[in-house]
């Protein structure tokens, strides 16, 4: 719990820094977006939303979307997605987690739906994948 605590501070803390030179600028940078990369990578196990991004690093939800679609030609919930579709594919790969755990992992919480998701990413279950691994 500290750690997490921790790591808000410091992306807090690395966020406010870039703010003022934002406000010098007038623009968003790519470098801006990195935190907010970082911290979707680290809280794969939680349903991110773009408010909670929006509310952790201090930035309006046009202004994230913006960076998004400059810097990656996607808005933050499909990047978010893409980056949990590409890990549950690995997680697969690897064979030693039950896909109900891999959809717990990434912040799913009915397999259901994350296996929908899945399918609509890759054009097959992830029971198909494994298979296919086979």
């Amino acid at each position: 719990m500290s750690l997490v605590i921790f790591q808000r501070i410091l992306i807090q803390a690395l966020w406010g820094q870039r703010s003022s030179k934002k406000e010098s600028r007038g623009l968003v940078t790519d470098d801006e977006l990195e935190p907010i990369l970082l911290y979707i990578e680290n809280h794969m196990d939680k349903d991110i939303s773009v408010e909670e991004l929006c509310r952790i690093f201090f930035v309006s939800r046009s202004s994230l979307q913006g960076m998004f679609r400059n810097a990656l030609d996607l808005t933050p919930k499909q990047y978010i997605a893409d980056v949990k579709m590409k890990r549950a594919k690995l997680l697969l790969q690897e064979h030693g987690y039950t896909i109900s755990e891999i959809a717990y992992q990434l912040g799913y919480h009915s397999l259901y739906y994350f296996s929908r998701k899945f399918k609509n990413y890759f054009g097959m279950s992830p029971s198909e994948y494994i298979k296919s691994l086979l």
